[in-house]
This record gives structure tokens, C-alpha cells and sequence, in this order.
């Protein structure tokens, strides 16, 4: 049986370091490799161990007790969170790593909002326990509030900060401690039996809110028994009812071997997936496609690696089998590929096996695929919910030293963006510059050193820019008459269009316009002829000359004297009329607002605080965190740049921050 799952949290809780611990308890490797000494073996790009970071997403297979696992672990910094979303996309369960200090913090809902946008059931991990403030029964009640689930602790610690020695396990009732390599358990009786018989009775009882069986059995007085409490704890999760949560420091060796043992008791097998979410293409529909053994081959290739100029993609197989020297159907672009490779992965090591079986996750060697395509054996018109990226909110000019590099360096971009599908580059023939666009400064400092150590390119760089939306803060509406005789034939067309504002949804996707129609009786046609003409002009703006966001646009009349309903005629009159209405209705331009999380030593409070009001930033929240403070505001993006450095400065070092897209807004 295999379990597919993938690890995320906010960055610094200690994710990494426990896929670290992970592989060693299941003997993947025989030395642990520590992030801070850049030795990660899943930290393998070296802007990740250079850093101490996790960049791009990495898949590994582990054992464990007879069970395999297919692991993903995803970066924790908010400017690589595509790569959070593209491996959850295909992941059956997921653990949850939350710091003993910082509990929930703003990533870490980020995370939370993506798993339960794919309804992924998910377990929570509280690390580093061992430190100053961390305070397990605090995070817990955050995880109530702030996730509105109902945290189920199967391990609780014995001891506090420095004096955190083990775990208590509630299901075998026994306390845990461990040897410094962490690989011998030793079990012993609880010290404390009367606070542990209050802590499982109130856990049952919490469960009998949920499963009849559990309650009735309660009520009744019958022991309610280890097997009963796996059965009803595995069933409300796979429900999205509950949340199971271990606790340990992976760092310290402890309480790994359990959240392992809770992966393979309470996440789902790749055989619990009984239908999928896509699109028929034939209906223009969204629908369900059940699968089940009997199925013919469907995966979904979930992230792209270029390796030596050939495309590697990660794919996720979801029913059927493919060998080598089968082809398979890219269904999204129609073409056929030949398999010539299949690799499991272990980071960046690569072993070459010959069949894909169902629940697999591998690297198949394509020539056609890229992120978000759906493969199959037989041509169909359903293919696989593709994810959207969100477009990027920060650019920068770059150019290569010589002219003669310019060619190899548009190709390097090129290999870049299909690895990252966040990640734009555009060319400007007439000015004869490019353009780069991603997340934050982070994901472009990444992305320009990649270019330095991957394809040996030196480059220059601009100031970074950030990337401007606009819209309009009020309705209104506009017509125009296009006719024009050519000849004999006159061609005409007539289009009545209402600009209204929307609210700020926070997001801003390619290629998403809000149309409606009014106009009944009129040819299907028609309407896609003027659809196509806003839509050419709905992304360079009228104000400021960029793309319009939050914007709904209403089709109110439409006319043709003529009744031939000539393409060019509606098209005209439809750009101007939509024009007219949205210059009348006060556009305005919008900036990337943040969400700012600082955490800063406690002396250096108020030097932060005053520093940020000096950019305007709207102070939301300000709280204690043992020896340091949290502080959490809204921050126009342009504000924020070189912010790391000026942080440092004030902190004297000691201070950090993370910033998370929160909306386009007037600033």
C-alpha cells in the first residue's frame, strides 16, 4: 500500500529538518544531513543550502512498516508558494508542520487554504519543542481558532522548552523517551496517570461528538479500545472533521517514529481517491470522472524539471499503468509521446524503473508536458482540473553582459518559466529588453543567481518594479454604432456595455474577465465576437496601460440592422463602447498590498513599529512570543523593498520577516 503525501509549513518551523529525520528513521540514509550546515539531502540546488531555504519542491520514496511513502516536501517561503499548490494538487494527505513558538503562522494558513482547496486530509506535526517559548497547549487552541477544526493530540510532551525529554503516547499509553540518535525507543509508565485518564477521556469525548459508535459505547460504559480509537480517529479525518497532531523536535531526534506511524494509520491510500475533479471538453463543462482498477491510464504532470535540455516531468499517476515504450496522450495539447524514461526520485538522484503503477508518483522523460497537463493512453474529452497561478507582482530589467549571450540567455529563461510556472520573462523587440516577473525580490534573486551557476550567464539587473493592476471604482455604460460601407455591403454592428466594479478579490489570475450577456435571442456567435475584442484590449488598460483586474463587463444591447452579424463590425463597436464606459467610470490604478509578519527581540519593538509607520503600514496586531514580538500589518509592496536589510539594521541582526500577497489595492 502506498501513501502519497506532501510536507508544508510556514518557513523556519523545522520542515525540512524533519524529511531530514524522516528518511534517516526509515533508513533512506544513514547520516543526517542539517540545514544549517547546508548538508540537507532535499535541499539539493545550491541557493537552498547556500541559504538554509527550501526553493523548489522535492519527492522522495521512504518504508515504513511495510508501508510505502511518497513524500513531497515544499518550500515554507510565501515566494515560492506555487510549488506548495502545484504538489498539493496531487497529494492524497498531508502533514502540517507547525513551530512550538510561532504556531499558526500567516504561511502556515496559506498552506491550510490550498489543502482544503483539493479537500486533502492532513495531520499537524508541532516541532521544535525544545525551545525558548514554545508552548504546546497555546498552539493547539491556535489551531482551533484560526483552522476551525478540532485538533485530536495523540502525543503530548514530557517537559517544557529545555526540559522537553519525550513524548507521551496516548493510544499506548506510555511515556516515550529516546537514544541521542533517536533510533531506540523506550517506553515507561506515565508519571502523571491521573492528568493523562483526563486528557483521553476528554479526547473520547470530543470524539463521540462525531461517530455514534464511539458515543454509544461512552454512554454505555464499554471500553473503548485501542483498535476502536484508530478506526474512528482515521475515519474523521479522511471526513475533514478532525485533525490528529503529534509533537516532538526533529532537530532533537523525538517523536518522528510516531507522526510516521501516523501517516500510514490515518491518511488515505492512493485507493481512497474514487473520482476526479476536470473539465469535459466536448460539453464545456466542469464533471467528475470516477476511476477504479479497471481504469486505463490518467496521471497529471504536477511540476517540470530541465535537466541537460530535456524535459523531465513529475508526474502523479492516478489509475491504470504505463510501461516503457508505451506512449501516452498529452490530453491537454493533443500530441502523443513515445516513453522512453521513468525515474523514481530521491531529490535530485534519479533510478530508472520500468512501469508506472497506480497511486506512483515519478519523472517521465517527455518532450510535450508541462505543468498542469493531464495524460492518458486513449484519447478523451476530459481532462484533469488544471491549477491557475496567480501572476506576478514584482519585475525587473535584465540583460545579458555581451549580445552574443542574449540568444542563451532567452533560451534559459525560457527553460526557467516551464519549471516555474510563476516566473514570466517577456522580450521587447522595439527597446530591445527583457523583462522578468515573479513572486517577491526573493524568487527574482533566485532566479537571476540561477542563471549565474546553473547556465554559467552573467547578466545586469535593474531596479526592481512592481507590477501594477487597474480597475474602475464605480458603473458605467456606454454605446457605440460601428457601420462602414465597403462597396455594395455595409457592415454594422451596435453594442451597449455596463462597467461595474467589483470587490477586491484578492487574486489575479491570467485570462480572467467577468462577462454576463443581456442581450437574449442573439447569436451565440456574436457574443464571442465581442468577447474577443474586449478581451484584446481587457489586459493592456485604458488609464494606466496595464491589465484590469476586479472588473465585470455586461453585454446590455446588441444590434445589427444588417442581420449578417459581420465579425470585424461587432468587434469594433464592442472595444469602443466597453472604452467609453470604462473611462467614465474613474479607474483607478492598484498596487500589491502584503501581509508583513515581523518577529523581532522584544527590546527592538517599538524601533520596528516606528519604522514601519514611517512606510504606512496599517498595524493589525502586536504579540508577545516568549523573548520576541510578532507584529503583523498591511504594506503597500513598494514600500518594502530592501526591507531585509533595513530590518537587520535595526535589529542588529536578530530580526526577521515574511510578507504574503494579500489583494490588488488602491495605495
Amino acid at each position: 500500500m502506498i501513501r502519497n503525501i506532501g510536507i508544508a509549513a510556514h518557513i523556519d518551523a523545522g520542515k525540512t529538518t524533519l524529511t531530514e529525520r524522516i528518511l534517516y528513521f526509515t533508513d533512506k540514509i544513514h547520516k543526517i544531513g542539517e540545514v544549517h550546515n547546508g548538508e540537507a539531502v532535499m535541499d539539493y540546488m545550491e541557493q537552498e543550502r547556500e541559504r538554509g531555504i527550501t526553493i523548489s519542491s522535492a519527492v522522495t520514496t521512504v518504508n515504513w512498516r511495510g508501508k510505502q511513502i511518497n513524500i513531497v516536501d515544499t518550500p515554507g517561503h510565501v515566494d515560492f508558494t506555487v510549488e506548495v499548490e502545484r504538489c498539493m494538487r496531487v497529494m492524497d494527505g498531508a502533514v502540517i508542520v507547525l513551530c512550538g513558538v510561532g504556531g499558526v503562522e500567516p504561511q502556515t494558513e496559506t498552506v491550510w487554504e490550498q489543502v482544503n482547496r483539493y479537500n486533502i486530509p492532513r495531520i499537524i506535526f508541532i516541532n521544535k519543542l525544545d525551545r525558548v517559548g514554545a508552548d504546546f497547549y497555546r498552539v493547539l487552541k491556535e489551531i482551533e481558532d484560526k483552522f476551525k477544526i478540532l485538533p485530536i493530540p495523540l502525543t503530548f510532551p514530557v517537559g517544557e522548552e529545555k526540559n522537553f525529554s519525550g513524548i507521551t503516547d496516548l493510544l499506548e499509553e506510555k511515556e516515550v523517551s529516546y537514544s541521542s540518535d533517536g533510533k531506540e525507543l523506550f517506553f515507561s509508565e506515565i508519571s502523571c496517570k491521573d492528568k493523562f485518564i483526563d486528557r483521553k477521556n476528554n479526547i473520547i469525548e470530543k470524539l463521540s461528538d462525531f461517530d455514534i459508535e464511539i458515543m454509544e459505547k461512552y454512554i454505555e460504559g464499554v471500553k473503548i479500545t485501542k483498535q476502536d480509537l484508530l478506526h474512528s480517529i482515521k475515519k474523521l479525518t479522511l471526513e475533514l472533521k478532525i485533525i490528529p497532531v503529534f509533537c516532538g523536535s526533529s532537530l532533537k531526534n523525538k517523536g518522528v517514529q510516531h507522526l510516521l506511524d501516523g501517516i500510514i494509520n490515518f491518511l488515505p491510500s492512493p485507493h481512497y481517491v474514487k473520482k476526479l475533479k476536470g473539465f469535459n471538453r466536448k460539453k464545456g463543462e466542469d464533471e467528475l470522472i470516477f476511476v477504479s482498477e479497471k481504469e486505463e491510464f490518467m496521471a497529471y504532470i504536477f511540476k517540470v524539471r530541465i535537466i541537460d535540455k530535456r524535459k523531465i516531468c513529475y508526474v502523479r499517476n492516478y489509475s491504470g499503468n504505463i510501461k516503457i515504450g508505451e506512449s501516452v496522450i498529452n490530453l491537454t495539447t493533443g500530441k502523443t509521446n513515445k516513453i522512453s524514461k521513468i525515474y523514481r526520485f530521491h531529490a535530485d538522484k534519479r533510478e530508472e524503473i520500468g512501469a508506472v503503477n497506480k497511486g506512483d508518483v515519478v519523472g517521465m522523460l517527455l518532450k510535450d508536458g508541462n505543468t498542469g497537463d493531464t495524460l492518458s493512453k486513449n484519447k478523451t474529452d476530459f481532462i484533469l482540473e488544471k491549477i491557475e497561478f496567480l501572476n506576478p507582482v514584482i519585475s525587473l530589467a535584465i540583460e545579458p553582459f555581451s549580445m552574443r549571450e542574449q540568444e542563451h540567455l532567452l533560451e534559459a529563461l525560457k527553460f526557467l518559466s516551464m519549471e516555474d510556472p510563476s516566473f514570466k520573462y517577456e522580450f521587447d523587440e522595439d527597446i530591445n529588453q527583457i523583462i522578468i516577473s515573479g513572486m517577491g525580490e526573493l524568487h527574482l534573486e533566485i532566479m537571476v543567481n540561477r542563471l549565474l551557476n546553473d547556465y554559467k550567464l552573467r547578466v545586469k539587473t535593474g531596479k526592481p518594479q512592481v507590477v501594477l493592476r487597474e480597475t474602475v471604482t464605480k458603473e458605467s455604460y456606454a454605446e457605440n454604432e460601428y457601420s462602414m460601407k465597403i462597396e455594395d455591403d455595409t457592415l454594422f454592428g451596435f453594442v451597449g456595455i455596463l462597467v461595474e466594479p467589483l470587490e477586491r478579490s484578492g487574486v489575479d489570475f491570467s485570462n480572467k474577465i467577468y462577462f454576463d450577456y443581456d442581450n437574449n435571442g442573439i447569436p451565440e456567435k456574436v457574443n464571442d465576437f465581442i468577447k474577443e475584442g474586449i478581451t484584446e484590449v481587457f489586459f493592456s488598460g485604458f488609464y494606466s496601460g496595464v491589465p484590469v483586474i476586479d472588473t465585470k463587463v455586461t453585454v446590455k444591447k446588441v444590434f445589427d440592422k444588417t442581420c449578417k452579424f459581420e465579425k470585424g463590425a461587432f468587434k469594433v463597436a464592442a472595444i469602443n463602447a466597453f472604452k467609453e464606459a470604462y473611462l467614465a467610470a474613474s479607474p483607478v490604478t492598484l498596487e500589491p498590498l502584503m501581509e508583513v509578519t515581523v518577529i523581532t527581540p522584544e527590546e527592538y519593538t517599538g524601533d520596528v513599529i516606528g519604522n514601519l509607520n514611517s512606510k504606512k503600514a496599517k498595524i493589525l496586531n502586536v504579540e508577545a512570543q516568549g523573548d520576541k514580538t510578532r507584529i503583523i500589518c498591511n504594506a503597500s509592496l513598494s514600500t518594502l523593498f530592501g526591507y531585509t536589510t533595513v530590518l537587520r539594521s535595526i535589529t542588529k541582526g536578530k530580526g526577521n520577516f515574511t510578507m504574503l500577497f494579500k489583494r490588488y489595492d488602491i495605495l
